[in-house]
């Protein structure tokens, strides 16, 4: 058997290689950017100013142009910094068109390494507090595939390190005999990291972590060796972390934010959005979280009620109050609410009284209600990884209170699209990349598989309980798989018995007439003409028409089907326009970094419309704020241009279909 420590190493292989299978490899954010080009910048001019080209920054009154965020993450990423210049100085020309930008990809890795790492402290706070080893494999095998760990691990945000952080206090902090000074001084430097990643945390969680220590430091002797351990690292993270603040805004306590605004009277609308708003629900992104809640009572007692119960249920009810009261509640641009991800991975710890309740073995329901959550919040996991949120959010984001709007049946219906969503798919589909890329792959699932071997004693005995629980229900288990299958069968038969249904079927002479130019306004002469049935362009993945800038001009004729308001969504990254019956409609001005989607309704009769759509791209600009040729980075904003609508009876916005496109 595995000591605790190697059981958790494995645990940090197995969700590592896990998590980079299912990595992006790219942005999907204008924030990730401030973050990555700090980076860049201390790695390479050892200063924290960063390029003035860059989003999602703050200007200071004398022209100098700093990150928003924290130093925290930025300074993580210092290695993978190092990492992606290798690979753009010594990895083959077909894998690096696939990489893209190889030091962007390498960075947007981080959260899937923290992740890993969170995974395996999770690990060790549920056997910390008491718990058998396998309810603790269980517990983090549960967080890590089944809640909104791993989607957030396939972000770039610094909420993945604050579980990490926050879960080494606890790790430190949780036990009940007297308490070293270099736990102390671990929990000290964990909690002033915190501070140093994300301000607001760290003041969110410190009353949580004090009433942990002095928890501890009841039986320690003498009390000053651990408390001045835990209180140096602590108090130079603060001031780090202040002085960091004053070197960009002249004021400690200044964080480039202009337009966060929080108040009381946002508490009950956040509250209520975490519990059970259908897009940024925790139960929706977290089911397990059901179990869990119901078992904190049995945790209560078994952390001995008091300060120490006290302190660690802190650290998980406080970021929802807090947060709640934040006119951003949500966190913005992602799927679920990732400033609770901390909250959500500790109330996990719950689960462990969930799994050895004795009456688990009398009860059979307890045992499949604990499976059949887990199973949803794997379904939604792997739903949300692989759907592009930009899209969602498109449709979604201002219809977020709307049960439509729920990512478990409104990603699958319209957004759902693993080929372009997962570096893995992208990677295997790609010509040209030969033997480089599948053995690429042998990177992630090396460590998958050594974290397996490593687990293999724990997991045969997980599995074998497992496969009693099987034996008893498994009749009834294999009726409702039966009938699943044969309705699934029957949708698609019926889905192939009618034509109508095929979205993807293009009609001969479909689409628009397309007018290409090289130039950015439509000058002619026209380089080429051709009717396009689609109209999604994504020129960032895939080459441009021409080098340099260029301009085309959609013709023809659109018909609805039936009359009323329609709305139509014009999703462009450079100039873009839409008339319709010679009325513009949508002007979507340009260059911006980042798409921009721009939504109008327009009141439609049945029956054909003409139709004309400009587009012309952005000039050649470094949009990462950093022109250097060897880090294989692009010197054109990313550029594309989509068109959707969404009919009178229809839910969601979608691409305008071939068939209702005439090049007349």
């Amino acid at each position: 058997m595995p000591t605790t420590r190697q059981a958790s190493f494995s645990i940090f292989l197995f969700f590592a290689g896990l998590y980079l299978l299912t990595l992006r490899g790219t942005h999907e954010s204008v924030d990730d950017i401030p973050r990555y080009n700090l980076t860049i910048s201390l790695m390479t001019e050892g200063t924290i100013e960063i390029p003035p080209s860059v989003m999602a920054a703050a200007t200071t009154v004398d022209g100098r142009v700093y990150g928003k965020y924290g130093i925290g993450l930025s300074l993580v990423l210092a290695p993978l910094w190092l990492a992606g210049e290798g690979a753009a100085r010594i990895a083959p020309e077909p894998l690096l068109r696939v990489m893209e930008r190889p030091i962007i990809f390498m960075m947007s890795t981080a959260n899937q390494w923290l992740g890993a790492a969170a995974c395996a402290v999770l690990f060790l706070i549920v056997a910390r507090v008491g718990f058998r080893e396998r309810t603790a494999l269980l517990i983090a095998l549960a967080a890590g595939l089944g809640s909104m760990l791993w989607l957030n691990a396939q972000t770039s945000f610094e909420n993945i390190l604050g579980v990490l952080l926050i879960g080494i206090v606890v790790v430190a902090l949780i036990g009940e005999g007297p308490l070293g000074w270099g736990a102390a001084a671990a929990a000290g430097a964990a909690m002033g990291y915190i501070f140093l990643t994300r301000w607001a945390d760290g003041w969110i969680f410190l009353p949580g972590a004090i009433g942990l220590l002095a928890t501890r430091l009841r039986r320690a002797r003498p009390i000053a060796t651990p408390a001045v351990a835990f209180a140096l690292p602590l108090v130079a993270g603060v001031g780090l972390a202040m002085l960091y603040n004053y070197v960009r805004f002249s004021n400690p306590f200044e964080l480039g934010y202009d337009d966060i605004n929080t108040s009381w009277r946002y508490l009950p609308r956040g509250l209520f959005g975490f519990l059970f708003s259908p897009a940024k629900s925790i139960f929706v992104f977290t089911p397990l979280l059901i179990a869990a809640i119901a078992s904190f009572g049995p945790l209560w007692r078994r952390l001995g009620g008091g300060l120490r119960a006290a302190a660690f249920f802190w650290l998980v009810g406080a970021p929802p109050v807090a947060y709640s009261c934040f006119e951003t509640w949500d966190g913005g641009w992602c799927f679920g609410p990732r400033y609770l991800l901390p909250s959500v991975v500790l109330a996990m710890v719950a689960l462990g009284e969930w799994i050895e309740d004795e009456r688990r073995q009398k009860e059979l329901w307890r045992t499949a209600l604990f499976l059949l959550l887990w199973a949803v919040g794997v379904y939604a996991q792997w739903i949300c990884l692989a759907s592009n949120f930009n899209d969602y959010s498109d449709n979604y984001y201002v219809f977020r209170w709307y049960p439509e709007a729920c990512p478990l049946w409104a990603c699958p219906a319209g957004f759902y699209h693993p080929s372009e969503n997962l570096w893995f798919w992208r990677l295997l589909a790609s010509p040209g990349v030969g033997l480089s890329g599948p053995a690429l792959l042998l990177v992630p699932l090396g460590l998958l598989l050594a974290g397996i071997i490593g687990l293999r004693h724990p997991l045969a005995m997980v599995l074998s309980d497992a496969g009693g629980f099987a034996r008893q229900i498994g009749p009834a288990v294999a009726k409702i798989v039966l009938v699943i299958v044969v309705l699934a069968a029957l949708n698609v038969l019926v889905r192939r018995s009618v034509p109508a249904w095929r979205a993807n079927l293009v009609p001969e002479g479909a689409g628009l007439r397309a007018t290409y130019f090289d130039n950015a306004h439509w000058i002619p002469p026209a380089r080429r003409v051709e009717t396009d049935a689609w109209l999604d362009f994504d020129w960032s993945r895939s080459r441009r028409p021409f080098q340099g800038d260029f301009s085309v001009r959609w013709d023809g004729r659109i018909e609805a089907p039936t009359s009323g308001t329609y709305l139509f969504g014009l999703d462009a990254c450079g100039t873009a326009t839409l008339a319709l019956d010679g009325r513009l409609v949508i002007a979507n001005p340009g260059p911006q970094p980042g798409r921009r989607l721009l939504i109008r309704s327009v009141p439609l009769t049945d029956g054909e419309h003409s139709i004309r759509m400009e587009f012309a791209s952005a000039p050649a600009v470094d949009f990462y704020g950093f022109n250097n040729a060897r880090y294989g980075w692009l010197r054109y904003l990313p550029t594309g241009v989509r068109l959707r609508w969404k009919a009178p009876n229809g839910l969601f916005l979608r691409l305008v279909p071939p068939r209702a496109l005439r090049p007349g």
